[in-house]
């Protein structure tokens, strides 16, 4: 008999939020990414019976006699396949595969999973006893420095970064950047050291999943969500030969990215902070060419709200993607309310003299933004535009002059101003091209308001940059 079985890792704190090590974060991730695939290899399970894997759960089709066997089975099939995977909570969940009720069989079993997580510990408790504690999370007894747990993410982080490039890149030999300043230095001024750090959520997507009323449905609209993260990746990083863009290479020959999360509906990775708007503008770009999944409703495309911070690389790793999240969260509840429905809308923050907003995400917003509200979200036209034009603006505009009017503008002095008001002042000396200028902000004015001159000002050091660091 065909059993269906969902499983998902949960409490996800305990994997990758103990500890501000980048690798053994990096590990905790990456152990639980592709639990399914895990458990597929282990049972030598036929690729039409894994009808969706990544993203840290899945959803499998397994031969068995009774639901529990299975579910043990898949608990066996866990461990077996990496021993340590026996300090994350990973519930499972089966039933007896009705195909023509597939759509109300998953509804059941993502309900018995939240069940599960409700009983089961936030923390999953060690075996090893000792007098030590881990000197890396310092909660752990530890055999010898690190606790097995630690230890295990930690060795598994530095081995799997380098192979989930790889098979993203279908290349080998790719070495990768270790740790967050090796990724953030060889940038030049006011970028040394910084990061970029990004989150991205799909709209509704398990509402467009829940429209899926078979599991050859379901496993297409899984698929297609997967490949089409891996080939923004691709773009990203590979040019029109297939060869890495020496920009993502540092001088001693490691890419510099890191990629946190993809394969379902949230992508998260960081780049270097010179490289950061730049891929944005790409995220956006395939994001708009990704068609509905048939037979998905043809009319609603599949969307990302984003949440963008850039930061010096040693502030606090959890906060700034926490931030990156509620940013994103944000951008999505934004959007819906003032930009006709869910699109593919943005919101960022520069942290340039602080490390975290120490405050509600809305409360702050609104204390930073006043009146301009929403008008702090782009789209990728907006983005496009910044990222082509803001060089030259730069070269134009007087960058003091821009921080006066900034501040009237935050402060709601300066709402009455029309565009030419407000623009024409910001222009140095150069009448030949003062006009041409005038006219290139113009459109995007028309678009944003006074909230234009907020994000010339935020990005003057951000947007628009060919990348200084890596090999040329």
């Amino acid at each position: 008999m065909k059993f269906l079985c969902a499983l998902e890792a949960v409490n996800l704190d305990t994997l990758f939020s103990d500890c501000q090590d980048l690798s053994t974060v990096r590990g905790g991730g990456l152990a639980v990414l592709d639990i399914a695939g895990a458990v597929a290899a282990q049972m030598r399970l036929p690729d039409a019976d894994v009808i969706t894997r990544g993203a840290s759960q899945g959803f499998l089709r397994i031969e068995g006699t009774d639901a529990a066997g299975v579910e043990a089975e898949v608990r066996h099939a866990l461990t077996a396949s990496d021993p340590w995977l026996g300090h994350a909570t990973i519930v499972v969940a089966a039933c007896p595969e009705v195909p023509a009720e597939f759509s109300r069989q998953r509804a059941e079993l993502k309900a018995k999973m939240r069940w599960a997580q409700m009983q089961s510990p936030s923390v999953v408790y060690p075996t090893l006893l000792a007098k030590q504690v881990c000197a890396i999370d310092k909660v752990r007894p530890a055999r010898g420095r690190h606790s097995d747990f630690t230890e295990g993410r930690r060795n598994l982080g530095r081995v799997k970064k380098k192979k989930l490039l790889e098979d993203l890149l279908t290349s080998t030999g790719i070495e990768v950047v270790q740790d967050l300043e090796e990724l953030a230095d060889h940038q030049e001024g006011n970028l040394l050291l910084k990061i970029a750090v990004f989150r991205f959520d799909g709209n509704d997507f398990g509402k467009l999943a829940q429209d899926c009323q078979s599991s050859g449905d379901f496993q297409k609209f899984s698929l297609d969500v997967q490949t089409e993260q891996q080939k923004f990746f691709r773009r990203l990083l590979l040019d029109e030969r297939g060869v890495v863009r020496p920009e993502w290479i540092t001088p001693a020959g490691k890419m510099r990215l890191e990629i946190v999360v993809y394969g379902g509906d949230e992508v998260s990775f960081i780049t270097p902070a010179e490289l950061g708007w730049k891929a944005l503008q790409v995220f956006y770009e395939c994001a708009e060419e990704w068609p509905p999944t048939e037979p998905v409703k043809p009319k609603d495309p599949k969307t990302y709200a984003g949440g963008l911070v850039f930061c010096h690389h040693k502030a606090p790793i959890h906060a700034i993607k926490k931030l990156a999240g509620e940013l994103a969260d944000w951008a999505k509840e934004q959007g819906k309310k003032h930009r006709g429905g869910k699109g593919n809308d943005v919101a960022y923050q520069v942290l340039e003299s602080f490390d975290d907003i120490g405050q509600d995400l809305e409360d702050f917003l609104a204390e930073r933004y006043g009146s301009i509200g929403h008008q702090a979200l782009l789209r990728l036209p907006q983005i496009r535009a910044i990222q082509e034009g803001i060089d030259q603006w730069r070269s134009h505009l007087a960058k003091r002059k821009l921080h006066d009017l900034v501040d009237r503008v935050l402060s709601g002095a300066a709402k009455d101003l029309s565009f030419d008001q407000a623009a024409r002042p910001l222009l140095e000396a150069k009448p030949k091209s003062a006009e041409n200028i005038l006219e290139q902000l113009r459109p995007l004015h028309a678009e944003l308001g006074h909230a234009l001159f907020v994000h010339l000002l935020e990005l003057w050091d951000y947007a628009g940059l060919v990348a200084a660091g890596g090999q040329r």
